[in-house]
């Protein structure tokens, strides 16, 4: 079998302990070696802000933990990765790009190293955007960190809003009954009058 070189970008649950992200790692690697591919390396760049909130599952998340995953394969060892990847609680973002059509050289022990990764976020003043080293360690409220629970939609459906006009329709219908009749009975007594008035 022709083998690639692939690199997979992937985001994961950012409260996953040093041991359960090792396990995922693990996890994946089965994936890979199941439909005879390689892992090669596994970079982590460790936890990050994201660039905008990411809803899953009920919960918002504002902060992912990254990750590299560098192996040999070829489109079926991608497929059957990605796929598993959206299956599973622990990740909710990745994306994957080939490196090379051809591998050089495969190492039997798996490269594990760390990586800080610049970041971009806005200038204090606002004019413009900046690029800055983030902390390994990061000193942020878990509330705020992880994830927030998506409360429910407090605002009525546009079936409720349909249902409401509804039900209140008969009763703007029954206030314009008696006026209605109100305003027959006084045409009715009007030429009553004035034809007594003619008798005088």
């Amino acid at each position: 079998m022709k083998l690639r070189k692939y690199e997979t970008l992937i985001i994961c649950r950012p409260e996953l302990s040093s041991e359960q992200f090792k396990e995922l790692v693990n996890r994946l690697k089965e994936k890979i070696e199941s439909t005879q591919g390689k892992l090669l390396e596994v970079c982590d760049w460790g936890l990050r802000k994201l660039a905008y909130p990411i809803k899953r599952r009920g919960e918002k998340f504002f902060y992912g933990h990254y990750f590299l995953l560098t192996y040999a394969g070829n489109g079926q060892v991608v497929k059957e990765l990605e796929d598993f990847m959206k299956l599973i609680d622990e990740t909710f973002r990745f994306q994957t790009v080939k490196l090379a059509d051809k591998v050089e050289a495969i190492s039997e022990e798996i490269i594990w190293r760390e990586q800080i990764v610049p970041e971009v976020r806005l200038r204090e003043d606002g004019e413009g955007l900046e690029v800055y080293e983030p902390p390994r360690e990061r000193k942020v409220p878990r509330e705020k960190m992880f994830k927030v629970t998506i409360a429910p939609s407090t605002a009525p459906s546009e079936k409720e809003k349909i249902e409401e006009k509804a039900e209140e329709a008969p009763s703007e219908e029954a206030e314009k009954e008696p006026e209605e009749k109100a305003s027959e009975k006084q045409a009715q007594e009007e030429p009553t009058e004035s034809r007594e008035e003619e008798d005088k």
